[in-house]
């Protein structure tokens, strides 16, 4: 396989990522929609019955989203240049795809065991620590921006690593904000994947450019 047709296949896999996602998430609304907020006649009311079965269909798809978002780390840190930080990069990456993945396995437990017998405040307690998880996916994606903005800054590709460290200090600083401003910043990840996928397919010659930093 040719590079420029592989790129476009990591590109498709970058964007899919955001769109297999978003896509999950609308699928799975009902069990996305809870908040720890929440009070014990609203949680009774949603746990009384099963999910339906596009919650399952969302589930699956954010599962794919994982892979896809693995590829994309891996393809955009080898077109950035090898290197410590690349390594390092890939190490968040992966952190990010277990931890994401753990989430969404207990997501799924939850889900099964409702109108089965499920209590509130086990549901409290399951989803809190749920909850726990999917922020620290904040924490995760924006380590990874960190290191590849770095990585990106570093081969002067200085607009892709400068968006990417500016999108993770956001993060950091709106995390605080669980329900407003912390979710919020999930979509400027989003977007950063979307148009990193994009730029980096149609750069100009990474390779070279890696090299001469290097020998420099």
């Amino acid at each position: 396989m040719n590079e420029r047709r592989s790129d476009r296949i990591f590109t498709g896999l970058g964007v899919g990522y955001v769109a297999l996602t978003l896509a999950g998430v609308v699928f799975a609304s009902s069990i996305h929609g809870g908040s720890l907020s929440d009070s014990d006649a609203k949680i009774a009311v949603q746990i009384a019955h099963p999910v339906s079965s596009s919650n399952w269909v969302g589930l699956y798809l954010e599962m794919l989203a994982v892979g896809c978002f693995l590829a994309f780390a891996g393809w955009a840190t080898r077109k950035l240049g090898e290197g410590v930080l690349a390594q390092i990069a890939r190490a968040i990456a992966g952190a990010w795809a277990a931890v994401t993945v753990a989430s969404l396995g207990l997501m799924g437990g939850i889900a099964y065991t409702e109108g089965r017998g499920l209590t509130v405040p086990v549901d409290r307690a399951l989803d809190a620590v749920n909850k726990g998880m999917y922020i620290g996916t904040w924490f995760l994606g924006a380590f990874f921006l960190l290191a590849v903005g770095a990585q990106a800054v570093k081969v002067l590709r200085r607009g892709l690593g400068w968006s990417a460290i500016a999108v993770a200090v956001i993060s950091l600083a709106a995390t605080p904000s669980i329900d407003s401003f912390g979710e919020l910043s999930v979509f400027l990840f989003f977007i950063w994947i979307v148009a990193a996928s994009i730029a980096l397919a149609h750069g100009r010659g990474e390779p070279a450019v890696v090299a001469a930093v290097q020998h420099a």
